[in-house]
């Protein structure tokens, strides 16, 4: 095709060519009386010309058409103009992803938290009256029908004293005396016992030994020194006639060694503590007597009558003595009563009182009541109950805040949640399950109390 394109072009140039020399002979014939020039077969000349050109194309086109097809793996270079339009085109791809992705991610994913909550113990206490009458008593009041009694009592008991105030060095320990002899031997305080390695000790005490038979007594040694210390072993009595000595002598109880040498002396703490064991001992002592006094009532309550307490001391604070003598003399007074009321009366107060997102899961019955006040003359009284009650929250958003746990990772909620006193156990459901972060809306949380 391209060839003979090229061919017509030639013809064209030819017959131009022609005419240019038609145009050139009419001018050689019009100036012929100018020159003189030779004559010249000029249209055979021409057509000579056209032929040998006409060939020379004939072959040029079919050389050209017998070329092989030339191949190139140049590529063209793309304009600026489609990168441009392709670059655009591909962010505008991603940023339509990353918006669907968003939006799934807000609109799809929650998060559900199964929490079991510990039980909560609340103390709290209420005053109730005790009335031994025939006043009449509403069932709202907080009083109750009972028994009020008093009882007369007194004890004296001997204590030690355990203030101790160091005073000296000793060795000392416990010897056993035995007598073989037929005859009771008396041995005053200060009576020498030597080892057999000749250690002196004495006796801390006045004893009479039995005939036949045998005494524990205290011995300190004579010099004490801390390297003194005497195991088991036996101690003649040198102070006895020779003849006895064999049958009259003392041995080792347990071990004698090196102490301080302490003195006694009665501290405030010994009387306080002597005072409230005979007061424990004297309510005891009471319940005895009126032990079928109160049959049929659930409780009752006793205590030593303060304002007419009669305490006598042998001796006084800071005395330096081993023992020390309490007497008391006093009354006890006992109110007898059923608890029903006061059960239903602590729970009505601590339904009130309790805070409207939390539920009464369960009060202890075993109540403490004391005495506060007593009035034998009218037959009344006032207690104090204290009682314990179980309480746990209604909903699981009330102690749990959503709005922390909102874009959390897991380990984080795990963190927040495990600080939460009062969750017992918990679980964690994420959707989709392959996400384990919070939905950042808190809305997408959902708080489930389990049993």
């Amino acid at each position: 095709m391209t060839a003979n394109k090229k061919f017509n072009i030639k013809v064209k140039n030819l017959s131009a060519k022609k005419t240019t020399k038609e145009k050139n002979s009419s001018l050689k014939n019009s100036k012929d009386d100018i020159f003189d020039l030779p004559d010249i077969d000029v249209k055979k000349s021409e057509e000579m010309y056209i032929e040998n050109s006409l060939n020379a194309i004939k072959n040029k086109s079919k050389n050209i058409d017998e070329l092989p097809e030339i191949k190139t793996n140049k590529k063209k270079p793309r304009s600026f103009t489609f990168r441009l339009y392709r670059n655009i085109v591909i962010f505008f791809i991603i940023a339509v992803l990353g918006i669907i992705s968003l939006v799934a991610y807000y609109s799809m994913s929650s998060l559900t938290i199964r929490v079991k909550l510990k039980q909560e113990k609340i103390s709290d206490k209420i005053s109730v009256d005790i009335i031994d009458n025939d006043e009449s008593i509403a069932d709202t009041d907080f009083k109750i029908k009972g028994i009020i009694e008093q009882f007369e009592a007194n004890k004296k008991e001997k204590f030690a004293a355990t203030g101790e105030k160091i005073v000296g060095e000793e060795v000392s320990g416990t010897v056993k005396i035995i007598n073989n002899y037929i005859k009771n031997q008396p041995l005053v305080a200060t009576t020498r016992l030597l080892t057999p390695d000749g250690t002196l000790f004495r006796t801390k005490n006045t004893v009479n030994v039995p005939a036949g038979g045998s005494i524990d007594v205290e011995i300190y040694a004579d010099k004490p020194s801390k390297d003194l210390t005497v195991k088991t072993t036996k101690f003649s009595i040198p102070g006895l006639w020779t003849g006895l000595q064999d049958k009259i002598y003392a041995e080792s109880v347990g071990e004698i060694k090196y102490r301080n040498k302490v003195e006694k002396y009665i501290q405030q703490s010994d009387v306080d503590m002597a005072v409230n064991k005979i007061k424990n001992d004297l309510i005891d002592e009471s319940k005895n007597l009126a032990e079928d006094k109160f049959l049929g009532y659930a409780k009752v309550i006793y205590n030593v009558d303060d304002n007419v307490n009669k305490i006598d001391l042998s001796a006084k604070v800071g005395d330096r003595v081993d023992e020390f003598t309490v007497s008391i003399k006093t009354k006890v007074n006992a109110v007898a009563f059923n608890d029903d009321k006061i059960f239903i009366l602590a729970k009505n107060k601590i339904t009130n009182e309790l805070d409207k997102s939390y539920n009464l899961s369960g009060i202890n019955k075993n109540f403490i009541c004391s005495l506060t006040e007593i009035n034998i003359e009218s037959k009344t009284a006032k207690t104090s109950c204290n009682f314990e009650v179980m309480t746990e929250a209604k909903r699981g958003d009330e102690i749990i805040d959503t709005g922390m746990i909102a874009g959390m990772t897991k380990d984080q909620i795990d963190s927040y949640l495990k600080g939460v006193d009062r969750i017992s156990s918990y679980s964690l459901e994420f959707e989709p399950s392959f996400i384990h972060n919070a939905p950042r809306l808190a809305d997408r949380i959902k708080i489930i109390v389990t049993e």
